[in-house]
């Protein structure tokens, strides 16, 4: 049985980003999105390596690279993270926001805050 998670940050704006991770029996799945939804990046780590894919025009591979390389190895498993962060007329500085919220974020999941580490967790995941 797979067990989810939604976590989420609140930018200055008041806009949200999101959040949703689901344990697999082999696995770790996230989907982070924010604004309107869609698919800009898609990362996977697992052994050291990282496969990226972006989508012409988008962004989002610099976090879903950061979160997939460092879920997957404070995990100790295959990560893939799916990201879409798209808001209409953001500014630089709301950007590096996001940025920035996305990495707290992110240190939040690795250090326990949100949930126990899987190996200390006996619950089925």
């Amino acid at each position: 049985m797979e067990k989810r998670t939604r976590v989420s940050a609140v930018l200055e704006s008041g806009k949200e980003l999101n959040a949703e991770l689901t344990w697999l029996q082999d696995g770790l799945h996230v989907l982070y999105v924010g604004g309107k939804t869609h698919v800009g990046a898609i990362s996977h780590a697992e052994g050291g390596t990282i496969w990226s894919y972006q989508a012409a025009g988008h962004k989002e591979q610099i976090i879903s690279d950061s979160w997939a390389k460092k879920l997957s190895e404070y995990w100790n498993c295959p990560v893939t993270v799916c990201c879409g962060i798209h808001f209409d007329g953001i500014s630089g500085e709301e950007i590096k926001e996001i940025v920035n919220r996305s990495e707290q974020l992110l240190q939040t999941l690795c250090t326990g805050r949100e949930w126990k580490r899987k190996e200390e967790n006996n619950a089925a995941v």
